[in-house]
């Protein structure tokens, strides 16, 4: 995680996306959570960049499509 927050510094991105497993579901929250806030601990920016978006793979083997817009609508990201 030290080097991906590293990586992300150095590079400035435009974009930082976040690829998971559409199967998560909910865990998928805390997941990114738990992302965030090391992206936070370990940065040496002033001020850290986080996740802008989510690409959700395996979305076509999931019946519960609704979980995806509750997951963006709380973690306030884009969904892919």
């Amino acid at each position: 995680m030290k080097a991906l927050s590293k990586l992300i510094y150095l590079n400035n991105p435009d974009l930082v996306l976040f690829v998971g497993e559409a199967l998560v579901g909910n865990g998928a929250v805390d997941q990114l959570s738990k992302f965030n806030l090391k992206l936070t601990d370990l940065s040496t920016s002033a001020r850290p960049r986080l996740i802008d978006g989510i690409l959700f793979t395996k979305f076509d083997t999931i019946d519960d499509k609704i979980v995806t817009l509750q997951i963006a609508r709380s973690l306030r990201v884009l969904v892919t």
